[in-house]
């Protein structure tokens, strides 16, 4: 609260969720709620929004460094169909940890690009730890719901889009968000996301996918994994096929395009296509299917070669980014940390529900998933 310019506020609430010492002589002119015991975010959010009449709701976790800066974005209220917006969010560079992988992960980052924010696309959700969202949007679907313990921030979001509204991710404003001091601390957040994804695909089955692809993009992986020369050649074979749809296609939607300029865009899009295909099945593998892939590699010990590449490339390709003073393996296994306590979490939380849904693939014809991309492309471009 020492960091806020409270002159810039009409109310500033704090929300005590029951805590063991109760708030008291918060600095400036702070209304405290206190919830005699703790009902968790969700509640404590309602009840903060609920006590004031305010247009415009800035809801802020107390660990977010810069609470002013969000301002930044009202401007984009006066188009009336936003009913949020949220900054980047990036790890604090001041705060003091432990030196452990902490230092290094925020996964509440979503990213460089501005984007429409809808399920099942580049920014599928934003957090509510430093959201602007508008009053009568949280009216229309009565604000959060305390049933969801976890993942009531995700839910929100997904509600407002079903009701109608535009929720904006804007990273040309950031926060920063200072992470857990300990590594321990740090790990149990990651098992609790993981476990929050499993309580959204209890909510909103048609919205969480372990894994998302076409047909065409995803047999030649399945095949080079195999890791024989039958496989791989089938699987060149397959990844050959998938252009000659693709190809049929581009010649339909722009007459004028000729024949090798089909063709070139054809293979660029199926390549583009693979690329994506391939990170999104290391990343379902790392942090979904991981105990199904163990037993595999115990059946078949040639497959520990393509799990081993699934679990380590991508952030070896990650850390080549980063400054020279972050060592390969620590970068490396911190991010391996993430992974395998997310997926712990997500596991536990599917094995309690006795529901799977959030492991599942979804796999698209490729001629359907074809059909539908310009369309997509042309009414947000930046999803």
């Amino acid at each position: 609260l020492g960091r806020i310019d409270h002159d810039r506020f009409e109310h500033i609430i704090v929300v005590d969720d029951g805590s063991a010492d109760p708030l008291h002589d918060l600095p400036g002119a702070v209304t405290i709620l206190r919830h005699d015991r703790s009902q968790g975010a969700a509640a404590a959010r309602n009840s903060g929004w609920r006590s004031t009449s305010s247009d415009v709701v800035l809801f802020l976790d107390a660990d977010i460094d810069e609470p002013g800066s969000v301002l930044a974005l009202m401007a984009v209220f006066d188009d009336p169909d936003i009913g949020a917006v949220a900054p980047r969010i990036v790890g604090s560079q001041n705060a003091s940890t432990t030196g452990g992988p902490q230092r290094w992960i925020e996964s509440l980052d979503m990213g460089t690009l501005a984007s429409s924010v809808a399920p099942r696309t580049r920014v599928p959700y934003v957090p509510t730890a430093a959201m602007l969202v508008r009053r009568r949007a949280l009216l229309s679907i009565d604000g959060f719901d305390p049933t969801m313990p976890l993942g009531e921030d995700v839910d929100l979001v997904w509600r407002l889009r079903e009701a109608g509204w535009i929720v904006r991710y804007e990273p040309s404003v950031v926060s920063s968000h200072t992470p857990r001091r300990s590594e321990r601390d740090w790990r149990r957040q990651r098992f609790v996301y993981g476990r929050s994804n499993a309580a959204l695909a209890a909510r909103h089955p048609e919205k969480v996918v372990a894994f998302e692809g076409t047909v065409g993009n995803v047999v030649p992986w399945l095949c080079a994994f195999t890791l024989t020369p039958l496989g791989s050649a089938v699987g060149l074979a397959a990844a050959t096929i998938g252009v000659f749809p693709l190809w049929r296609r581009f010649r339909r939607l722009g007459a004028d395009e000729t024949g090798a300029r089909a063709v070139r865009d054809a293979v660029d899009f199926q390549l583009l296509g693979l690329r994506y295909a391939g990170g999104a099945l290391a990343t379902g593998v790392r942090r979904s299917w991981l105990p199904g892939a163990a037993i595999v590699c115990v059946l078949r010990r040639r497959s520990m070669i393509g799990l081993a590449a699934a679990m380590i490339v991508p952030h070896v390709r990650s850390w080549r980014t980063q400054p020279e003073s972050v060592t390969v393996h620590r970068w490396v296994g911190a991010h391996l940390a993430d992974d395998v306590s997310y997926c712990a979490g997500q596991w536990a939380e599917s094995l309690r529900r006795r529901s799977f849904r959030s492991l599942r693939p979804s796999i698209s014809p490729l001629r359907r998933f074809f059909v539908h991309a310009p369309a997509v492309t042309l009414r947000e471009p930046q999803t």
